[in-house]
């Protein structure tokens, strides 16, 4: 697994596979964090469904943690992109507006 951080102008942030499907950036510049891993990735017909609460292909109704990662990322102004291949792994990166001050 890695794990990333970078600033990201908001024209360069994926518009494909991002969550919410209708975010817009508000700002000009993004702090972006980027996990990827080397699974076996995710089908595309599951994509839509991956930030559903309770969603999993493991076991039935545990999962919370991508719902959480989205509600976090939206109570924030943010969002997230997912990036897969089959067989090649995945790529989540969430998007968070920088602070326009220094706190």
């Amino acid at each position: 697994m890695l794990l990333r951080i970078l600033t990201v102008l908001a024209a360069d942030i994926p518009v494909k596979q991002r969550f919410p499907t209708d975010w817009q950036p508000q700002r000009q510049a993004y702090a972006c964090m980027g996990v990827q891993d080397t699974g076996c990735g995710i089908a595309e017909e599951d994509r839509e469904m991956l930030f559903d609460p309770f969603f999993s292909k493991k076991f039935i109704g545990r999962e919370l943690s991508l719902a959480i990662v989205l509600g976090i990322a939206k109570a924030h102004g943010g969002a997230v992109s997912v990036e897969s291949e089959f067989a090649q792994g995945s790529t989540f990166l969430v998007f968070l507006p920088l602070a326009e001050k220094t706190v």
